[in-house]
């Protein structure tokens, strides 16, 4: 299960199924550049996260780079394979810039799941209880 939660009470805010290999995105404007970002991360068979990928319009101050990361343009975007294993991603909803996650079909704004400032966490959890 993918979860998101509320990071200080733990209170579930959405639960997706997710399967390893699956796709999941995550897209917000970056707050200084103003360029929009989409992280791809896909779940690991482990059943972790793992970003794949973020694509912008332009490269610019405290987007991804890595030096071993292969970076290539495509259909007018900077597109940063990364391939990083994470735990959990903490987040803080913004009150000023759209941000929003996308499992399959469905799309989620996180500002229609959580106050802005909010501190949220994106994890996936074994089982489909709470």
């Amino acid at each position: 299960m993918l979860r998101l939660s509320d990071g200080r009470a733990a209170e579930v805010l959405l639960q997706v199924p997710v399967r390893p290999g699956q796709p999941i995105r995550y897209g917000y404007t970056h707050s200084s550049d103003r360029t929009p970002v989409e992280d791809l991360f896909t779940v690991t068979p482990s059943g972790g996260l793992r970003l794949v990928e973020e694509r912008y319009r332009w490269y610019g101050v405290g987007l991804e780079y890595h030096s071993q990361a292969s970076i290539r343009e495509e259909d007018g975007q900077v597109v940063v394979t990364v391939n990083r294993t994470l735990g959990r991603l903490p987040l803080r909803v913004a009150a000023t810039v759209d941000q929003w996650l996308e499992v399959g079909p469905c799309r989620w704004r996180l500002g229609d799941l959580a106050p802005p400032g909010a501190a949220v966490v994106l994890e996936v959890h074994a089982g489909s209880e709470p």
